[in-house]
């Protein structure tokens, strides 16, 4: 295989990866969103709707690390303008299908793993992202958070409707006493450093997609 085939094909495999790992996570209904199993989840390789790139570009996260994982760690900052230029290219083209090129490289059974192996590692950063770091969401799971938000603000509108005044309420005026507590009071086997039991997800999961191995020999 030819240095720019292998190139091209190295970068057609991750770009398809983050495309339908970002187009499926755009599908999930934002209730059941936290409750996913990542060892569990089936990302669909043939249906699901297109969702655009995150406008923000390389701002956003996600971006940052599709065009990391093509152009690898020593690109430098042309590198990456040049790069996000081609993806969003490539991503505007994705929607209406796939090239007859990009279905020829990919039809083999063994390149279908390695889009596969992109594919859920990309689904797990964009989920972590996306839960964890609080970074912008795939425009359709966007507004499904926007219209479980508002569901949400109506139902709590209308419980403050149907509840009673709270000046209607019998309560005790008799002011409680309150009693300071001195940190030399507080049993130690309580105390915690605020990071002992704290990790950045985001962070373990980039960690493992950087050392993961399975990508072939052609990419080498």
């Amino acid at each position: 295989m030819s240095r720019s085939k292998k190139q091209f094909t190295h970068r057609t495999s991750v770009f398809e990866g983050a495309y339908r790992a970002w187009s499926n996570l755009g599908s999930f209904d934002p209730q059941i969103l936290e409750d996913i199993d990542l060892t569990e989840v089936q990302v669909n390789n043939e249906q699901f709707s297109h969702e655009p790139l995150p406008r923000a570009g390389l701002m956003h996260p996600f971006v940052k690390i599709i065009l990391t994982r093509w152009l690898g760690e020593k690109a430098d900052t042309n590198d990456y303008d040049e790069g996000l230029t081609i993806l969003r290219k490539w991503w505007q083209n994705r929607r209406v299908g796939q090239s007859m090129k990009s279905k020829e490289i990919l039809a083999t059974s063994r390149m279908e793993y390695v889009v596969q192996s992109f594919t859920k590692d990309f689904f797990a950063l964009a989920l972590s992202l996306v839960l964890n770091d609080k970074k912008s969401a795939p425009k359709t799971l966007q507004d499904g958070f926007k219209k479980l938000q508002m569901n949400n603000e109506s139902l709590k509108k209308h419980q403050r409707a149907i509840d009673p005044p709270l000046s209607n309420i019998p309560v005790n005026r008799k002011r409680p006493k309150y009693y300071r507590v001195e940190e030399k009071d507080i049993h130690r086997k309580h105390g915690f450093d605020v990071c002992d039991n704290f990790t950045n997800p985001t962070q373990e999961l980039l960690q493992d997609y950087a050392q993961q191995t399975y990508i072939p020999v052609i990419f080498q």
